[in-house]
């Protein structure tokens, strides 16, 4: 009887050979994956060897470059590189190899490639080193970016548009400014002549009222018109800071009073509770916003009504201003319109004056200082405006508000009754502005005044006549008044005198360009004409009790 052959003994002795055979088909298996993997991702893979000849060549780097992996492999990798990065690329290549000192090699950085079709494009490469064996190749992964750069010209392009449309609008502005406060220096000028002057009649004198009356109103229509478009055009600056909220509703409440007392209504506070209230904001547009409401509540009121202002700290962190009214309140239906510029909401045609903006720049102005405006309405018995900006914690040491009266300069009185004469010189080439000039210094037998309109002439009586002071326009014809005053700035005999700027460039980047200019003094069309009494009898007191030296800025606001 023939035996059969032992299964285990034929297992056994076959197993050197099984195992071979399940390594070679988990290998083959292994590779397929991983050609898969190469082959799928969208970045491009390429190895090299040491010589710099190409091994791999995925999928991706074919579409990149435009070669298909027949025509690259076994060629040198700087043919995928532009003429002058090729010629140096073997050199990199053995100075790694020589002295492990890496400059593309395990960093990642972008270069330039360069497609079949000889074209180029910028790409991210990243390389690293790697041995298989005794062998040693390097894996190179790239990334087309030529859309991301694309991409950012784009953005760059539209933002260079952006910003010279901000430029021309900016340039709009200053010039519209300019151009509407001229005229309105005229009117407003004479008409504060007219109103000292003591022959009128009533009916004249009610009429100068009138005229003064619609010129304040037209000019600060101007002013709201031209402070909502430098914000929606983003040029409003902010100066925050930390405010004590007790003093600065007293100082609002001190400017809107009489008038409110004077129309029969009553006002009152409750900003006990917020002595220990502080806000980090703007303190002048902050004051802005306050006095926009509480005359809104003086306006829109009932006869023998009432006004309340309070200030709250909330839980939420939040500090809360409101202004009640006893007014007719705001129809529900009607709130939705009531931030909308220009939309008086059906009040357009009633006596009360207004121009629909002011609670538009409030809105605007609270929220750029990172706050919140709203109302609550009940028709028929009032309105409540807030305002709502976060607590801070106050100054190490309250500080003591700057006066406005203008009798006050550097801790001293102003002289009054100054005896001799004083050579003023006024360089404006306005006729309309030179005439009020001339009639609003007429009465001051203290006072000679010189004028001209052209700005050589006016250098040239600076030096001869050497005045005591200089009132100058910034809009001249052939040299601006920044350049009159660098020449001014620039001689021995005149580089003393006080120049007082007087000028319908009224933005605040333009008052701060003219005080940093060396101006001591600058005034903005239309003229108050106190103001500017006094600003003449401050510089006049400098030159002469300090030998012409320069005193101290004003810091008053200038509108």
């Amino acid at each position: 009887m023939t035996s059969q052959p032992d299964p285990s003994n034929f297992a056994a002795a076959n197993r050197p050979l099984l195992d071979e055979h399940r390594a070679a088909h988990e290998l083959q298996t292994s590779e397929a994956r991983l050609r898969s993997v190469l082959e799928s991702v969208v970045d491009g893979i390429i190895v090299i060897d040491e010589r710099g000849l190409i091994e791999s060549f995925n999928a991706a780097a074919e579409r990149i470059f435009g070669y298909c992996s027949e025509e690259v492999l076994g060629r040198n990798v700087s043919l995928l590189m532009p003429e002058h990065y090729a010629n140096a690329h073997d050199g990199y290549l053995r100075n790694y190899l020589m002295t492990g000192q890496k400059k593309i090699i395990g960093i990642g950085r972008e270069v330039t490639g360069r497609r079949q079709d000889g074209s180029t494009f910028p790409m991210d490469l990243a390389v690293n080193a790697m041995r298989v064996g005794e062998k040693r190749c390097f894996t190179g992964i790239v990334r087309d970016i030529s859309a991301r750069k694309r991409h950012e010209r784009e953005m760059a392009q539209a933002l260079e548009v952006a910003e010279a449309a901000s430029r021309a609008k900016s340039e709009f502005l200053s010039s519209m400014s300019h151009e509407l406060r001229t005229p309105m220096n005229a009117i407003l000028g004479f008409g504060q002549l007219l109103e000292l002057d003591g022959a009128l009649t009533a009916e004249q004198a009610d009429n100068v009222q009138e005229i003064l009356k619609a010129g304040h109103h037209l000019m600060a229509l101007i002013n709201e018109v031209l402070d909502l478009a430098r914000i929606e055009s983003g040029r409003l600056t902010l100066s925050m800071e930390p405010l004590a909220m007790a003093e600065l509703i007293n100082e609002c409440l001190a400017l809107v009073e009489s008038g409110a007392v004077s129309q029969g209504l009553t006002v009152s506070r409750e900003i006990a509770p917020c002595h220990n209230c502080w806000v980090r904001a703007d303190r002048l547009r902050l004051k802005q916003v306050l006095i926009n409401l509480l005359s809104n509540a003086v306006k829109y009121n009932r006869e023998g009504g009432g006004i309340q202002m309070t200030c709250e700290s909330k839980s939420t962190g939040q500090v809360r201003l409101a202004v009640t009214d006893t007014g007719p309140g705001i129809p529900q239906d009607k709130l939705g319109d009531l931030f909308t510029p220009f939309n008086r909401l059906g009040l357009e045609t009633g006596t009360i004056e207004g121009s629909g903006i002011g609670l538009v720049i409030s809105k605007r102005l609270i929220e750029s200082m990172g706050g919140e405006i709203g109302v609550d309405s009940r028709p028929g018995q009032g309105c409540t405006f807030w305002v709502e900006l976060a607590e801070t914690e106050p100054l190490a040491a309250p500080f003591a508000l700057a006066t406005s009266d203008a009798s006050t300069v550097a801790g001293g009185m102003l002289p009054t009754g100054k005896p001799g004469c004083h050579t003023l010189l006024y360089i404006e080439d306005n006729p309309a502005n030179l005439r009020l000039m001339q009639q609003v210094l007429a009465p001051r037998t203290d006072i000679h005044l010189l004028s001209t309109g052209e700005p050589l002439t006016g250098l040239e009586l600076a030096r001869g006549a050497s005045p005591d002071l200089i009132m100058l326009d910034i809009n001249l014809p052939g040299m601006n008044g920044f350049e009159v005053l660098k020449q001014l700035q620039a001689q021995a005999d005149t580089c003393n005198i006080p120049v007082l700027a007087i000028t319908a460039n009224a933005m605040p980047e333009d008052i701060e360009r003219g005080l940093a200019a060396g101006f001591l003094a600058y005034l903005t069309k239309p003229l108050d004409l106190v103001r500017l009494q006094t600003e003449i009898d401050r510089l006049l007191a400098y030159a002469k009790t300090a030998g012409k030296t320069a005193p101290p800025q004003d810091e008053t606001p200038r509108r």
